[in-house]
């Protein structure tokens, strides 16, 4: 290999070539191209310190990977999206190269070093399975997210599998709604949100609010701050408006919404992942957490192979028949 490396200030400076390869490279959903620019235009603060950076790494004439950064004053170097909370941050590989990307990140991790002076290299919530998490660092530790498997034949062998306890919870949930005379209804809602029609709007601005009084409740010392930034500044709000992969799923007992869900289809890894969940705690009696996975699961049945339920290991994951997975957490002294 030939490497040579460029500089781009920002995502949407890069070449529009390169943005078409770089969107068929497999990857997770909150790396895709709409969610760096969203991420983009957010870490713009009048301090130049927080802007994101691109370094492309080139064999000769072919783009082997893309580095999304941020370069801070005190020399450390960070990969773009941690400080937006995304829930998956990397470098993005040209799987072509998967062979080489250790020399890769060395090659880059060097020039990093040589002439912006970096002294630092800090990973937060990187894939364990990623290249740039295989590689030696001074300290490393684990994060735990959890997913659910999607691989049986059919919705009854993935129920048939739960644990005896979680099926009668689900069982005790259904029966409940029955029992009070209360409607259900699943909905859910594809493509980005500049394109709802008016019911859709309405739902979502709906759950947004939700969402942020959940924030405000378990922040209460920073209601404010956090409501700021999960409206205007939060990758997730930003993105979801424009990506063409976003999901928006409802559950409503009564015609009011008892929990949702929004998140990404991610068609390299046939998964839907979610990195935002909230309930109604005015429903918390008919478990509405839980019958939102049980009937996203059906719905999504045959078309995924893992329901991703993001960072985190709440017992309503886990009852659902998650299992719990890794991304790392490291730095490294250059």
């Amino acid at each position: 290999m030939k490497l040579r490396i460029e500089r781009y200030g920002s995502v949407k400076q890069l070449p529009a070539n390169v943005v078409s390869e770089i969107e068929k490279w497999p990857k997770h959903c909150s790396q895709d191209y709409e969610v760096l620019k969203a991420c983009d235009s957010l870490l713009r603060l009048p301090t130049l310190k927080c802007r994101i950076n691109c370094f492309l790494i080139y064999d000769k004439d072919t783009v082997a990977a893309m580095m999304p950064v941020r370069i801070l004053r005190n020399g450390s170097l960070h990969i773009a999206g941690e400080f937006s909370r995304m829930d998956y941050v990397d470098f993005l590989y040209n799987p072509k190269y998967s062979k080489q990307s250790k020399k890769i990140i060395e090659f880059f991790l060097a020039e990093m070093k040589s002439k912006y002076g970096v002294k630092k290299f800090y990973g937060k919530y990187v894939p364990s399975n990623s290249p740039t998490a295989k590689m030696k660092y001074d300290d490393k530790e684990d994060v735990n997210y959890v997913a659910v498997n999607l691989m049986d034949k059919n919705y009854d062998d993935f129920f048939a599998r739960l644990s005896k306890h979680s099926k009668q919870n689900l069982r005790t949930a259904y029966n409940r709604l029955s029992r009070d005379g209360k409607t259900y209804e699943f909905v859910v809602y594809d493509g980005p949100k500049e394109s709802y029609q008016k019911q859709a709007k309405k739902d979502s601005d709906e759950c947004l609010s939700l969402y942020m009084r959940r924030q405000e409740s378990q922040y209460k010392h920073h209601e404010k701050t956090y409501r700021i930034k999960t409206k205007f500044e939060h990758y997730l709000t930003k993105s979801l408006k424009t990506d063409k992969n976003a999901v928006l799923a409802v559950l409503k007992i009564d015609g009011k919404i008892a929990a949702f869900f929004e998140g990404f289809m991610n068609t390299s890894y046939k998964s839907v992942e979610i990195p935002r969940l909230a309930i109604n705690d005015e429903m918390k009696f008919y478990s509405p957490g839980m019958l939102l996975c049980n009937e996203a699961i059906k719905y999504y049945f045959g078309k995924i192979e893992k329901f991703d339920l993001g960072r985190g290991t709440e017992g309503y994951k886990i009852a659902m028949g998650g299992e719990i997975y890794t991304a790392n957490n490291f730095s490294k002294t250059l």
